[in-house]
């Protein structure tokens, strides 16, 4: 099986989510597509950058929370148990009342409300992928190395590489803030432009996508890892 099929079957599990995404093509495109496979070949190798990104988000977040709520993982058990130890520490910023962990998911599942490390290390989980986060200054520099987040026992997992500037926005490029819209969603919209590169990197070259994915997990080989506590 294909990551494009992997990412197919977590992403749209069933028939609400496959018409919502058949819906979004169709008004893109400004006609019918057809059936479902044909809306996401559709998504994930034609529509361009921006659209990905709006179409894209929502299902990414959907996962995400999907997985924090019933995920088996320690770390998705873990922020259910000790719910009361991360809203302590989570930024006041969030909106909503998310005292309670219910809070939390209702809020969290709205499309354009920001989320952070938490929603990312879980995201990344739930895909099967590494997760590297690199915080940068007012002049997008690094201001520590890379932070990850490793699938195990996943061999060889793709890397998605995040770049935030002061716990606001993610982006996808260094030093370009813009290079991922920053509409509240960025996080989820980072997530889809990596999965549209791992997509057409395995569809035109195996052996590419390795050497480069190597290079991203060589330059965090000694960085901190993301486990449930550093993350509260």
């Amino acid at each position: 099986m294909s990551m494009l099929d992997d990412y197919r079957d977590l992403l749209f599990p069933n028939d609400e989510s496959k018409k919502a995404l058949i819906k979004a093509i169709s008004e893109i495109k400004g006609q019918s597509v057809g059936d479902f496979d044909f809306a996401y070949r559709t998504l994930m190798h034609k529509v361009e950058d921006n659209n990905l990104q709006k179409i894209l988000a929502p299902f990414l977040r959907s996962l995400a929370i999907r997985h924090l709520q019933f995920g088996n993982t320690d770390l998705a058990k873990g922020f259910r148990n000790e719910y009361e130890a991360v809203f302590a520490n989570l930024d006041k910023r969030e909106e909503g009342d998310i005292r309670s962990l219910d809070g939390f998911f209702r809020q969290q599942s709205q499309s354009y409300v920001y989320a952070k490390d938490i929603e990312a290390v879980a995201l990344a989980e739930a895909l099967g992928l590494t997760l590297a986060v690199t915080r940068v200054n007012e002049d997008l520099s690094a201001i520590e190395p890379a932070r990850s987040y490793r699938v195990e026992p996943t061999p060889n997992a793709y890397t998605v590489h995040l770049f935030n500037l002061h716990n606001n926005h993610f982006f996808i490029h260094e030093k370009t803030y813009d290079s991922t819209i920053g509409d509240g969603n960025c996080l989820y919209n980072g997530f889809a432009q990596h999965l549209r590169q791992f997509v057409l990197y395995e569809d035109r070259n195996e052996h590419f996508v390795c050497a480069h994915q190597q290079k991203i997990l060589d330059s965090i080989s000694s960085s901190p890892f993301f486990t449930l506590q550093n993350l509260i």
